[in-house]
């Protein structure tokens, strides 16, 4: 267990939705004003996995400074300045040049490469790519945008509709543990006045509101904070992926219908 440096409470890894919803800043923010600050188990693997992507990267620009030394392997814009040479004088992303690039796309000038593609194999993730992907995923190198939570639907073990196969699971992992849910019910909305937030679950027996998110986005992140300010209160807890993976590797083999989550087609 750690210690968040903010709040003094315990958990088991320091996790960006509880540093943006309970203190609005993001886990950077943290590691500066705390560098010493224990951060928990799963963020010191990415923390190791990004140190050894850092050595393997110096450990190649040794080599590529090698052979541009002694001749071989020259990069082509090698000693190229943007004064002397178009290929390198683009400069900095501009609104001028943003604005000069829609132009192009709409007078045709520059035709996006997959236009009117449709089931076309290039646009397709082979296995070993998929693989790759969900692994670079794991060590925190991709953002959560690049899984998908699965197909929303009825489901005839829960006798009710779920939007994701996440919330399937661990609708199924509350009966598993004989524990009494509302799922999306009229005690899950809550008035934000100029707006209703509906969360997942409410928990009756702890009294316990609970939301269910792959990623965070900016509004989803809005309207939590709104929520946590009009109702101090309650008991509010979120489920993403961290928790998540936690409760795979715990529950999925007891559990006889657990689904797998699917990433979206790309």
């Amino acid at each position: 267990m750690v210690i968040c440096a903010l709040c003094n409470n315990e958990f088991k890894s320091i996790t960006n939705v509880h540093l943006k919803i309970k203190h609005d800043i993001s886990f950077n923010e943290y590691r500066t004003r705390f560098p010493d600050a224990e951060l928990g188990e799963w963020y010191t693997k990415i923390l190791n996995s990004n140190r050894d992507k850092e050595k393997n990267f110096l450990r190649s620009k040794k080599v590529v400074d090698s052979r541009i030394k002694h001749g071989t392997n020259i990069a082509w814009n090698k000693g190229l300045i943007k004064e002397i040479d178009p290929r390198v004088s683009s400069g900095p992303w501009t609104e001028e040049r943003k604005l000069k690039r829609i132009n192009d796309y709409a007078t045709g000038k520059i035709v996006i490469w997959n236009k009117g593609l449709f089931g076309d194999p290039r646009l397709k993730w082979s296995d070993s790519v998929r693989k790759k992907m969900l692994e670079k995923y794991i060590l925190g190198w991709l953002p959560n945008y690049f899984l998908g939570r699965g197909l929303q639907g009825y489901r005839d073990d829960l006798n009710h509709f779920v939007r994701s196969s996440w919330e399937a699971n661990i609708c199924r992992i509350f009966k598993y543990l004989h524990i009494e849910y509302e799922y999306e019910s009229e005690k899950c909305r809550f008035n934000l006045g100029d707006s209703i937030y509906t969360c997942d679950w409410y928990l009756p027996e702890f009294n316990m509101y609970i939301e269910c998110k792959g990623y965070l986005y900016q509004d989803s992140l809005n309207k939590l904070k709104k929520v946590h300010a009009l109702f101090p209160d309650i008991i509010f807890k979120v489920i993403d992926f961290e928790v998540y993976r936690i409760f795979t590797e715990r529950y999925s083999k007891l559990i006889p219908k657990w689904e797998t989550y699917k990433r979206r087609k790309m």
